[in-house]
């Protein structure tokens, strides 16, 4: 491969890039605060003055009566036999079928014939290189 600048400084600036990294690590490792919390499931020390002391919250309820419920089932709806249905479905949009002549069912239905291909003019021929 071939490189627009000499190997010499090719070297150096990979060792200061190298050198940058190394350096962001440790000042991320220096830097880190220091949490003296736990894991789940490990246990607190016997000595430590920082003990797992229980939460008192007032508004806590326990897991099983925070469950999602389905919403309540609409009441259903009252029906008196002096009302019409027609009221019911005015709102809603209706498709008329038109009706079919009895006398017309008879006929065969009008044979559609597709029109003859055009015919496509022949390509060029082709001239042979000069």
């Amino acid at each position: 491969m071939i490189w627009t600048m000499p190997r010499p400084v090719l070297q150096w600036v990979a060792s200061l890039m190298a050198l940058g990294a190394a350096s962001a690590f440790v000042m991320g490792i220096l830097n880190a605060p220091d949490h003296s919390g736990r894991l789940p499931g490990e246990r607190a020390a016997r000595g430590s003055a920082v003990a797992g002391t229980a939460i008192n919250a007032a508004d806590a309820t326990p897991l099983s009566q925070e469950r999602i419920e389905a919403p309540p089932k609409p009441a259903p709806k009252a029906t008196n036999a002096n009302e019409s249905d027609a009221a019911d479905t005015a709102d809603q949009p209706v498709n008329v079928i038109p009706p079919v002549d009895t006398a017309d069912a008879s006929k065969a239905p009008p044979v559609i014939t597709p029109p003859p291909p055009a015919e496509t003019p022949a390509p060029p021929p082709e001239e042979p290189p000069h």
